[in-house]
């Protein structure tokens, strides 16, 4: 039988830093043979937090290659799901994003 491509799935909020991380790093840990896990910010803080990498060491999931990133870093064609963390407003910094993103 052949192998089925894995899906992408993009986790966004607004910095990068603590939700769509962790749901990157989760979703790496328990689904990472089946599924591609990405993450992004529309404002991204620019690193990760201690405390976001503490929590995730503290319960077994790796943080090896994690880092705080924008959406425009990213090859979004590949992308089949796109997962909203934040309560995403529409302003001229998520408008300077999302501009060319399909």
């Amino acid at each position: 039988m052949k192998e089925e491509p894995k899906k992408t799935v993009l986790f966004l909020c607004w910095g990068n830093a603590c939700r769509s991380i962790m749901a990157e790093a989760l979703t790496k840990h328990y689904w990472g043979d089946r599924v591609e896990a990405l993450s992004s910010g529309i404002s991204p803080l620019g690193y990760i937090p201690p405390e976001t990498l503490k929590v995730l060491k503290e319960t077994g999931v790796s943080t090896e290659g994690l880092r705080s990133k924008r959406m425009r870093e990213l090859s979004l064609d590949s992308v089949d799901l796109v997962v909203n963390l934040s309560c995403l407003l529409y302003t001229s910094d998520a408008a300077d994003e999302l501009d060319g993103v399909d």
